[in-house]
This record gives structure tokens, C-alpha cells and sequence, in this order.
């Protein structure tokens, strides 16, 4: 018990806008335990639905705090958290936002179905196939945790979250997601050490800004925060180690305003190799599962890899040793394969284990130039359910660093599944075909 009576008074500034409140957060011995903060109520309100954005704010003397943080409401109550359950500085300070407005906020779950090894897909109406939007996420402390930096990326329509670090993201782990409308991009061409300084809010020390890390082609497997010095706001690695290059950060006071957006169509991924020519890959076409119960299945499934043209037209690519780009998998009806239910998310089916080497240019790889583009026509022994489709599969899924991190006998995989077909006896039947790409 302590025998002090402690006066603290706390001076901030805090910003209202309808349904959005932006303030300063500073932990003291009276609203810190452990590894978690309280916010005082009279600032965060009590809506527990609402969307949290939390940034590390070193300001021009704060203290240094190298850990994931998460936001979590208990009780009603706003709480920032160290994820890995580290403890929590006593003088450390968060630029926090929290809104109430559900057409720019929302709360983002991993599922098995939107995740593929470090990286999760948000599906928003509203941010979908609108690359010039700029988002700012916080981790969630309900559900799975997940210990590791995070950022945001676009592609092929979406807009992704994944781990810089290239963990994969656990199955549970929530994030708040937040369009912020006047964020802009800040690229570190030429950082200083640990830090960069960037244009915004000059000679501003009071500024309320938030960061959050963005990926075109750069990793920075780091946690980050923001200082102010000498008139100019820096974002900083959290372990003092070289911010990389290049790296990127949507940065911003997430302040609500008119905003328009146009909508471009365009693909980008994660990748952590550096460009290097020429290379070679190993491609494995796993097997074939059917989403209902073991079925005995024939057909063929044909595959070819491709690379980008400079016209923008895709080429087939013959693998080593072989005389057609084009490979072919087959069974008659008489010798079929027993095919079972797809096992589950990151699992191989492994019922046909076929691997091509391909020599390739690590520089078009980096850039996301191939593709596998393949054709299915399955009939398991229901006679009436026949499965054909033809599809085109991006390697986004794994032509990331994802393939250097597993090992040859587990790279990333990626499972398309087929369009569902009604059999007679009203079973329901989808073909499943998986592959994988793994670097030499």
C-alpha cells in the first residue's frame, strides 16, 4: 500500500468531430499496471464498438517502448496494451483516435478463410479496388494475440494486413481498421540511423499524428512511434535499428474531412528478396481434395507457369527438362484417385506430389511477373458431377520471402477452390487444387 498521496494533473488537448475524438494518452503510476494503460473515460467514452487507432508518441522526451501495442475495451473501459505481455513505461505517451463513424471504421478478424500465412485480406465494400485510400490500423488486445509489427498493403482489389516480420498471423487476432482522410505517404529515401524526419505538422510539437507502416516493396520488421526534434516529427524503429530505405508509412492526424476517391485497378504483394538474376523456383502441384466426404476421382488437371511480357501479355514457361510448358496430371476412370476432404488452412492434401524446376528472372519474380495459370475437369463417382473450370492463379500468396522462411518441404500454398456442383442426390461436391512455389 502506498503511505503518498499523489496529485497528478494531466495536460492534453482533445479534438472532437461529431463522432471522432483524438487526444494524448500519457501512462503514469496511476493508470498503469503490468503491461497495460487505462485511458480516463472522460476522453475515450465507453462505446466499445468504436474504432481505436493508437501511436507510440515519443514526443521530444518520452520513452522508448519496443513492443507491439494493442487497444481492448474491459469494462467499458479503453486500455492500450503490450501485446507481449511486456511492461508497460510509466511516462510513455499515445496519440490515440477513436470514432464512432462505420462507413470509415471497422474491426477486422483473421479467419481461415481470409488469411494466407502472414497476410489477412479485409473485404470492405467501400475501400475494395480503391487504392488511393489511405488506412491506418491498430491491433485489437480481444482475441488471439499477435506479437509481432504490423502494416498494410494493396492488392488485387484489397487492401491486406500482414506481419512484417513474416510470422503468419494467427487465426482469431482482430484489428482496427480506420480510412483516415487526410494521412499521405511518407517514403524514408534517406534516413537518418533510426529515424527519418518527414514535411508534416513542422514546428508543431503539440501535433496529434498516427502512423501506420505501408508496403510496396520494402519490409521493416520493426515497431515504430513518432518524435518530434528540432521543429520536425520523425518516424523511428522502436530497437534503435536502421529504418530501411525506402520503406513507407501512411502518416497523418486521421482528422474526418469531405474525401474523394477514384478507383484503380492494380496488384501488389509483399516480397523480401532482393532482385537477383537469374534464379530458379520449385513448383509443387500437391493433389486434389473434394469439400464433402473421401470420393474417387478422375480427369486431368493442366498447369503452366507464366511470365509478364513487356506488352503486358503473359508467356508460358517450360520447366527444366522438359519438352512443353504446358504439364498435364491425369487418372481414368478405371485407376481413380481417392481424393478427401480438404484438411484445413496451411496443410498439404499431398495425394499427388508433382515438382518442376523452373529457371526464371529473380528481378520479374520480385516484380511479380509469373503466374500459374491451370485448367481442372474432375468427375468424381457421382456420374452427374462433373467439375470443369478454368482459372488464372497470381502467385501473390507466395511469391513473397514466405518462400525463403519454410523450407523447401513446406512453402506457402495456395488452394483454389472450385465452383460447387449439385448431385442428383442433392450431395454438394467442389473440387480443390493446391500448389505451392518455393525458391532454390
Amino acid at each position: 500500500m502506498r503511505s503518498k498521496i499523489i496529485l497528478l494533473i494531466l495536460c492534453y488537448t482533445q479534438l472532437t468531430l461529431s463522432s471522432q475524438s483524438i487526444f494524448t494518452h500519457k501512462c503514469s503510476i496511476t493508470n498503469t499496471i503490468s503491461s497495460a494503460t487505462m485511458v480516463d473515460k472522460s476522453r475515450s467514452g465507453n462505446n466499445a464498438k468504436a474504432t481505436v487507432i493508437v501511436t507510440h508518441n515519443w514526443g521530444s522526451s518520452g520513452a522508448y517502448n519496443n513492443h507491439p501495442i494493442g487497444a481492448t475495451w474491459k469494462n467499458n473501459a479503453l486500455t492500450v496494451v503490450n501485446l507481449d505481455g511486456a511492461k508497460m513505461p510509466k511516462n510513455a505517451k499515445f496519440n490515440i483516435l477513436i470514432s464512432t463513424d462505420k462507413k470509415l471504421g471497422m474491426m477486422h478478424k483473421v479467419t481461415s478463410s481470409n488469411r494466407s500465412g502472414h497476410i489477412s485480406y479485409i473485404n470492405n465494400t467501400r475501400w475494395n479496388n480503391n487504392p488511393n485510400v489511405k488506412l491506418l490500423i491498430t491491433q485489437s488486445g480481444a482475441g488471439t494475440k499477435n506479437p509481432n509489427p504490423v502494416g498494410i498493403y494493396y492488392t488485387s482489389g484489397k487492401w491486406a494486413i500482414y506481419n512484417q516480420n513474416m510470422k503468419p498471423l494467427p487465426k482469431g487476432a482482430f484489428f482496427y481498421v480506420y480510412e483516415c482522410q487526410d494521412c499521405s505517404i511518407i517514403t524514408a529515401n534517406s534516413p537518418n540511423g533510426n529515424f527519418f524526419d518527414f514535411s508534416n505538422e513542422r514546428n508543431n510539437p503539440k501535433a496529434q499524428l498516427f502512423v501506420t507502416q505501408y508496403w510496396t516493396s520494402v519490409y521493416n520488421p520493426h515497431e515504430v512511434g513518432l518524435w518530434y526534434n528540432q521543429g520536425k516529427w520523425s518516424v523511428y524503429n522502436e530497437d534503435k535499428k536502421p529504418l530501411p530505405r525506402n520503406s513507407k508509412f501512411i502518416v497523418g492526424k486521421g482528422k474526418a474531412k469531405k474525401y474523394n476517391t477514384t478507383t484503380i485497378n492494380t496488384t501488389y504483394a509483399p516480397v523480401l528478396t532482393q532482385a537477383k538474376s537469374p534464379g530458379k523456383i520449385k513448383l509443387h502441384f500437391y493433389g486434389i481434395s473434394v469439400d464433402d466426404h473421401q470420393e474417387n476421382t478422375w480427369g486431368n488437371v493442366k498447369y503452366c507457369l507464366q511470365k509478364k511480357s513487356s506488352n503486358g501479355k503473359y508467356v508460358d514457361v517450360k520447366p527444366e527438362g522438359k519438352s512443353s510448358a504446358w504439364q498435364k496430371w491425369s487418372r481414368p476412370k478405371g485407376n481413380p484417385l481417392m481424393c478427401y476432404p480438404y484438411p484445413k488452412h496451411g496443410k498439404k492434401i499431398g495425394n499427388i506430389n508433382q515438382n518442376l524446376i523452373y529457371k526464371i528472372d529473380l528481378n520479374a519474380f520480385n516484380n511479380l511477373e509469373y503466374r500459374i495459370k491451370y485448367e481442372i475437369k474432375l468427375t468424381c463417382s457421382h456420374q452427374d458431377n462433373f467439375a470443369a473450370s478454368v482459372g488464372d492463379h497470381a502467385m501473390r500468396s507466395y511469391e513473397t520471402d514466405y518462400i525463403k522462411v519454410y523450407p523447401t518441404d513446406n512453402p506457402e500454398m495456395v488452394t483454389h477452390i472450385g465452383k460447387a456442383h449439385k448431385t442428383a442426390s442433392n450431395r454438394v461436391h467442389s473440387f480443390r487444387v493446391q500448389f505451392g512455389v518455393v525458391s532454390m
